[in-house]
């Protein structure tokens, strides 16, 4: 495999992760998490956490914290 192959797995996994998070900011949430596995263990806030086990798990809990706050994530220097 040479460099520019490399790179060009780097960018679609990259862009992966930006489809993924863009879903997730528009409320987008099924197509946000078709992303993951069936079978996701989710981890998310402080260590100690319960992980969110599962699409479904995921899904709900994306549901649990909508708001009517206006929110974007930023993802910057990714590493694959």
């Amino acid at each position: 495999m040479d460099i520019g192959q490399v790179q060009q797995i780097e960018r679609e996994c990259s862009n992966v992760l930006m489809q993924c998070r863009y879903h997730a900011d528009m409320q987008e949430y099924e197509k946000s998490a078709s992303f993951f596995t069936h079978d996701i263990i989710f981890r998310s806030g402080p260590l100690g956490n319960e992980p969110i086990v599962g699409r479904e798990a995921n899904i709900k809990s994306m549901y649990a914290n909508i708001s009517d706050l206006f929110m974007r994530c930023v993802i910057s220097n990714i590493l694959v």
